[in-house]
């Protein structure tokens, strides 16, 4: 199979907004998307500011704006709640600039993508309401592993 280049995968605004930072996606980032094109989980290890926030959540902004959808798209479960704070400021500035529209919510599961913890995910799949939503979410990202599963 042909290597995708960045030029393929990333959708033209998605590029520009990169640039207008002097940004070039990394290596991980563009191959995270491109398991996500493909179908394939993708397990990513990064060092610290590497992009591994972005290159997680990179296939589902792009997903997103180009078939924006009701319900959740991506559960991120975080062992900290620090960590899930962070993940949502760092996701700020994509989210209004990128996918406008695409709201972002800490332990909600009525928003495109959801930030949670391990306890109040389990809480929450004791109630039936919320198993149905969450098991119909295409992506989930756990930090430390950022394990993915395809669209």
């Amino acid at each position: 199979m042909a290597e995708t280049t960045g030029d393929e995968l990333l959708p033209e605004a998605f590029a520009r907004w990169f640039a207008a930072r002097g940004w070039a996606p990394h290596a991980h980032q563009l191959a995270l998307l491109r398991a996500a094109r493909e179908g394939r989980s993708a397990l990513l290890v990064a060092p610290t500011g590497g992009g591994k926030t972005l290159a997680g959540f990179l296939p589902s902004l792009v997903e997103l704006a180009a078939r924006p959808g009701e319900g959740l798209h991506t559960l991120y479960v975080s062992p900290l709640k620090a960590l899930a704070v962070d993940v949502h400021r760092n996701l700020g500035v994509p989210l209004a600039e990128l996918v406008p529209a695409l709201r972002a919510e800490a332990r909600t599961g009525d928003t495109p993508v959801a930030l949670t913890r391990p306890d109040l995910l389990g809480t929450r799949l004791q109630h039936e309401h919320s198993m149905a939503v969450i098991q119909d979410a295409p992506v989930v990202l756990a930090p430390g592993a950022n394990v993915e599963r395809g669209f």
